[in-house]
Order: structure tokens, then C-alpha cells, then sequence
């Protein structure tokens, strides 16, 4: 799961930029709405952990769930037309008490790696019209 990872790989300038851009969002959301800054300077925080997380874990392990991934993708996106707030409309969001989450954002990321791995599998018979269906 863990592969060994040598810090002289990682992006350490790509990092830095990433949390001056963010301290300057931030800093943007607390002059707008003073109360919301804290929960915004949080939820960079938690973003840049789960990031550092991410970072260390093998992408070809992630490969492995690729089926159990696109159905909680499904049974998110499901939740969603279910259990989801609405905004302006539009039912984007699931309200978590402590959190909103939208799984909109996270299914991207999913079908990207149940895409790669299906396409990865299926290289050699990839234009039967079985697999274009």
C-alpha cells in the first residue's frame, strides 16, 4: 500500500505554492465574512493533510478497488438525489452535520482511475464493440 518514498521525488515548490495560494483565499474569505474564516483556514488544513496522505500511497494499489470505488461512486451520487441539500435549485450537496460534502467532485477523480484500470485491462480487445458498449 505504502510505497517507500524518497523525499527528493516530491514537489516541495509545487506544495509551497499551493499553501501561499490557500492563505491567500483565506485571507480573501476572512475580509469578506469574518466568521467564516476559521472553517475555511480548517478546511485548508485538513485539504493539505489528506494531501500529504495521498501523496505516499501507491496508485497501482488504488487500482485494486477499482470496482468497489465506481459503486460507492454510484451509491454516492444516488445519496445525493436522495438525501441531498438543495442550493439555488440544484441538489449538489449531502449534508454531513459537521460538513458539506459534494460527491460531484470526488466522482471525477474515481471514473478517472475505474477509466484507466478498465482501459488498462481491456488494451487488446479495446475496440470490440463489447468493450466500446
Amino acid at each position: 500500500m505504502l510505497r517507500k518514498y524518497k523525499l527528493k521525488f516530491f514537489d516541495f515548490k509545487l506544495v509551497i505554492a499551493l499553501m501561499v495560494i490557500s492563505l491567500l483565499g483565506v485571507h480573501l474569505v476572512g475580509m469578506a465574512s469574518p466568521e467564516l474564516e476559521f472553517k475555511q483556514l480548517l478546511g485548508v488544513v485538513l485539504g493539505i493533510i489528506i494531501m500529504l496522505i495521498i501523496a505516499v500511497i501507491d496508485y497501482s494499489w488504488i487500482f485494486n478497488f477499482q470496482w468497489i470505488l465506481y459503486g460507492a461512486n454510484i451509491l454516492m451520487l444516488l445519496g445525493v438525489r436522495i438525501f441531498g441539500s438543495t442550493a439555488n435549485g440544484a441538489s449538489r450537496w449531502i449534508d454531513l452535520g459537521f460538513i458539506r460534502f459534494q460527491p460531484t467532485e470526488l466522482s471525477k477523480i474515481i471514473l478517472i482511475v475505474f477509466f484507466a484500470k478498465y482501459l488498462m485491462d481491456h488494451e487488446d480487445a479495446i475496440s470490440s464493440m463489447k468493450n466500446i458498449i
